[in-house]
């Protein structure tokens, strides 16, 4: 189970990415195929429903166009 604060982070970590998505201008399938993963586990990461894995912040990044630094320093 997710403490409060744990799911907190989780949710403004999916909303740090759906930004990223967003300025890309990148549907989620496009984003899946872009960096070939699940649509259904980038919807539950951006959903906060789910904890990335670290293997998951490269492709994501790269499909970005942004550093993996990027995608995880939220503000």
């Amino acid at each position: 189970m997710k403490s409060p604060s744990d799911q907190k982070l989780l949710k403004k970590f999916g909303l740090h990415l759906r930004r990223f998505r967003e300025a890309k201008q990148f549907s989620l399938r496009q984003l899946a195929d872009e960096a070939d993963i699940d649509f259904s586990a980038i919807h539950r990461i951006e959903t906060g429903e789910t904890n990335t894995s670290f293997l998951m912040i490269y492709p994501l990044a790269a499909a970005l166009d942004i550093s993996p630094a990027e995608l995880i320093t939220i503000n």
